[in-house]
């Protein structure tokens, strides 16, 4: 008995945490960020780049066309 009192005490604090992270801390921030023409044809550039790259083989270590890694092409597009 007493070891289903102690998982059924620990369920509840779990529980009860779980429910306090989720509360509202106030109310939110409903303005919308301001983003100028600039940044979004910016945004436009590098999207289409990378896109453009689909299909491009994975090299280790590889930065254009050629074969990209991961760091490659982050820094081949931007």
């Amino acid at each position: 008995m007493s070891t289903t009192v102690t998982v059924l005490a620990i369920a509840l604090c779990g529980l009860s945490a779980i429910v306090a992270g989720c509360r509202s801390t106030g109310e939110p921030n409903r303005s919308a960020p301001v983003v100028s023409a600039a940044h979004v044809e910016r945004a436009s550039r590098v999207v289409a780049l990378a896109l453009a790259q689909v299909g491009a083989p994975y090299r280790w270590g590889g930065a254009d066309p050629r074969g990209f890694d991961c760091s490659g092409l982050v820094m081949y597009v931007y």
